[in-house]
């Protein structure tokens, strides 16, 4: 883990994170993240490395091995051992669970550092939920929401009054 004290704003909720290719971008924390940080920090081996994150033994940085055997632990403990929960899966579920609950893709890349737009596209698989209410907002754009099937005759009065194509307001193609 490279994040260094240096790198937490937690004044400003923020935490400047550093990529790939020394990529650097700054990213919110969640008022849950701050509180977690400030109960770690007194609590944090005393030690002259400026890492947010360091072993209890000679306060050395916490390296991504030893973060796998942690997180391994803690999914034991959930009674989810076997799930295939990794660092990287979080990070998927991350990226999804944003993506469902309507956050734009162009914000969701720069949150997960991806300087192409087609590296955040293989977030975007889609679930029957997820079709099911993209589907569901259509409800009520056709007048009252009556639920009758319409008659021929009425349905083709319908579509040339509400075709663009017949509008009075449009002008010929």
């Amino acid at each position: 883990m490279t994040i260094t004290l240096d790198d937490l704003n937690l004044e400003e909720r923020q935490l400047l994170i550093r990529g790939k290719g020394d990529k650097e971008r700054v990213v919110p924390l969640t008022d849950q993240v701050v509180e977690a940080i400030q109960a770690y920090l007194p609590h944090r081996t005393k030690t002259q490395s400026r890492h947010l994150f360091v072993s209890a033994w000679k306060g050395h940085p916490i390296h991504g091995r030893c973060i796998n055997r942690m997180l391994k632990i803690v999914v034991g403990k959930a009674g989810l051992a076997g799930q295939g929960i990794t660092p990287h899966k979080l990070r998927h579920t991350f990226a999804t669970h944003l993506i469902r609950n309507g956050v734009d893709v162009r914000t969701v890349q720069e949150l997960l550092g991806h300087s192409e737009l087609e590296t955040t596209a293989k977030y975007l698989h889609s679930d029957t939920r997820t079709k099911q209410s993209a589907v569901g907002k259509l409800n009520g754009l056709l007048g009252n929401g009556q639920s009758e099937a319409m008659m021929p005759a009425e349905m083709g009065t319908f579509m040339e009054a509400s075709s663009p194509l017949h509008s009075a307001d449009t002008p010929e193609l």
